[in-house]
Formats: C-alpha cells, sequence, structure tokens
C-alpha cells in the first residue's frame, strides 16, 4: 500500500512538470525598481543577419549653388557674350528711356547711305530703329546687301554697363560683338551752309572670337550730318592700327538739327528728327525711319504713352 501511494505521487508530479498550464513565473523587479544593468564583459552582437536587409544611409543633398544672374549686358564676368537668351536684355532697373538717350547723338546714323572704299569698291548700306526690339531695347540696325565688311549690324547701349555694343554679322557669316564708348563726345558745330553739324567718335573693340578674328575694332567717326566714316581697325601686337576706312555718304540732302529739340517734328519713336508721318486716332505724329514707323503701327498707344511721360517730365 505505502509503494503505491508513492508511485502515484511520482507520477502526480511528473505530469504537473510537463503541462503547458503551468503558471508564469512572477517578476523580481517592482514598477520603481531599475533594470538589472549589463554585464560589461558581454558584448552585444551588431552584426545583422541579413546585409541586404539594413537600412541604407542616404547620402546628404548637396547644396544648390545659386549665382547672380547676369543683367543688362547678358555677357559672363569674362565680356563673353552669353550663349543663350537675348544677349542685350535690359535689367529690370533699367529703362528704354536710358537707351534712347544714349541712342539720340546716333539718331544722326539713320536713313541711307552709300559707301565706297579704297579697295572694296562701292555699295550702299541703311540704319533704321529695329522695330521687334523697340520696346524691350532701342536698337540701331544697318542692312546693305554690298557693304565690304558686315551683312548686318545692331548698335545699342547697355546702361548698366555704361557701354555702346554691336553685334554684327561678317562678310563670312561669322558673329562678332563689339563693345566700347565716345573716343570724342558728340558736338554740334555750325557747318559752311549754317546749320548745326554733329560730329564725333565712337569706338568699339570686339570682345570673344578670339581665334577667328579678323576686324578687332570698329570706329564711327561721324564728321558732319551727311557723312561719316567706318573705320575698320587691326591688330600689330598691342596696338589696333586701320585697316581700312569705309566712306559713307548720305544718299539723301543733309539734315537741319538741333542739339535736343526737333519741335513738332521729333520722332515719337526714337526722339530723333522725324522724316516722315504716322497717323492714330485722327492725329499725326513723325518718325525718323521705317523701323520707328512700325514699332508705331504695332502698338501707338504705348509709343503715345512714352511721349506723354516725357513731356510731363520736361514740363517739371
Amino acid at each position: 500500500m505505502l509503494r503505491f501511494g508513492l508511485l502515484a505521487m511520482f507520477l502526480g508530479v511528473l505530469l504537473g512538470g510537463c503541462s503547458g498550464d503551468s503558471p508564469s513565473q512572477p517578476q523580481n523587479t517592482t514598477e520603481n525598481e531599475a533594470a538589472p544593468s549589463p554585464n560589461p564583459d558581454e558584448v552585444a552582437d551588431t552584426t545583422p543577419s541579413d546585409p541586404a536587409a539594413t537600412e541604407q544611409t542616404e547620402p546628404p543633398t548637396p547644396k544648390r549653388e545659386f549665382r547672380p544672374i547676369q543683367l543688362g549686358g547678358g555677357t559672363s564676368t569674362d565680356n563673353t557674350p552669353s550663349a543663350t537668351g537675348d544677349p542685350n536684355a535690359l535689367a529690370s532697373t533699367e529703362s528704354i528711356e536710358d537707351v534712347f538717350n544714349a541712342l539720340q547723338p546716333l539718331n544722326i546714323l539713320i536713313g541711307g547711305w552709300d559707301t565706297t572704299t579704297r579697295t572694296q569698291g562701292a555699295g550702299k548700306a541703311s540704319w533704321r530703329i529695329a522695330p521687334e526690339t523697340a520696346r524691350t531695347q532701342p536698337t540701331l540696325e544697318m542692312t546693305t546687301e554690298d557693304h565690304p565688311y558686315f551683312q548686318s549690324a545692331k548698335l545699342t547701349y547697355l546702361p548698366s554697363r555704361q557701354v555702346f555694343r554691336m553685334l554684327a554679322t561678317d562678310r563670312d557669316g561669322k558673329q562678332r560683338t563689339y563693345e566700347g564708348q565716345y573716343t570724342k563726345k558728340p558736338e554740334l558745330n555750325p557747318g559752311d551752309d549754317g546749320k548745326l553739324q554733329r560730329t564725333y567718335e565712337l569706338e568699339l573693340a570686339e570682345i570673344g572670337n578670339e581665334d577667328a578674328r579678323k576686324l578687332v575694332g570698329v570706329r564711327f567717326n561721324q564728321q558732319r550730318n551727311n557723312r561719316m566714316l567706318m573705320v575698320v581697325l587691326r591688330r600689330v601686337g598691342q596696338r589696333m592700327l586701320v585697316q581700312d576706312t569705309v566712306a559713307n555718304q548720305r544718299q539723301n540732302t543733309s539734315f537741319a538739327i538741333s542739339d535736343t529739340d526737333y519741335g513738332e517734328r521729333e520722332c515719337i519713336v526714337s526722339q530723333g528728327l522725324g522724316t516722315s508721318t504716322v497717323s492714330f486716332m485722327g492725329r499725326t505724329y513723325y518718325v525718323c525711319c521705317s523701323g520707328c514707323q512700325a514699332a508705331f503701327n504695332d502698338n501707338p498707344e504705348f509709343w503715345i504713352a512714352q511721349a506723354k511721360e516725357r513731356k510731363s517730365k520736361s514740363d517739371n
């Protein structure tokens, strides 16, 4: 009987230890007790079991480099013409009035000219205000079929840099850029006929295009209202020497001009001497060339408003 009781007790203990319903072991720490410190002799295994599953750390995004926008000249710091965009775009702080005021002495170029040189023979050239840029960057434009050195040229002023710029296409079709200032400022002097005659010298040097350079400079030498010399320059060492001179004689009679006031005959676009008329809303206005005529007809309200603003400033 005793043996049977011991055997039953042994089986009870054995079956109780294998049961999945045994109570969990009680916690040895209370809520306010600190967790046991790790054993300093034990080193945690930080090696990932799957390297491919490791979170990849992205490299920091590089900072964007901001550069100042080139305004007014469209040129880089080395004076090389901009490869894109309008190289003659005005800065936001400039106005077309700034450019027209600078170009006013050069309005004497407007009209048709007979050209001749010692070696290249005779030809013709015509200057006008370029109508397509009159409201964005006023420009004097030369067109020709037989000029000895240029197929075309556009001359303007860059107020932000205080230089004149000429963008030209030479006889070989290459684009050239010239910049410079007056070497002799514009003057008005009485001529033999009693009319005021305008004179000045504007010298422009080529920038860029060093590898294919032929004409390193151009000088406009206005001798009187109906005569202008275009001197083309070549470089010898550090000097620019005269290569040739293109004599320009006005095709029509000389204009009688005054310094700044043409009265009722002031061109409503360029402020030069008006030689023909245009009409809008029953009123007649003067223009100095076909370019100004086209510019006015494209947007007469704009040019009339500009003229009113100029008059308001002058009255004040």
